[in-house]
């Protein structure tokens, strides 16, 4: 990851910083919806 300073004159950083925090974001929406989901299995299967 790039910092603007650093990047050569010419060229763009392969990812704005807000894209970047975005993808992070939503990877731990998916990561915490997949734990929840599981989660939930597990207590299904004690209650069952």
């Amino acid at each position: 990851p790039w910092a603007p300073e650093q990047v050569p004159d010419g060229t763009a950083p392969a990812l704005p910083p807000a894209t970047v925090a975005h993808g992070l974001r939503a990877l731990l929406a998916v990561a915490a919806r997949t734990t929840a989901e599981q989660d939930l299995k597990v207590t299904e299967g004690a209650t069952h």
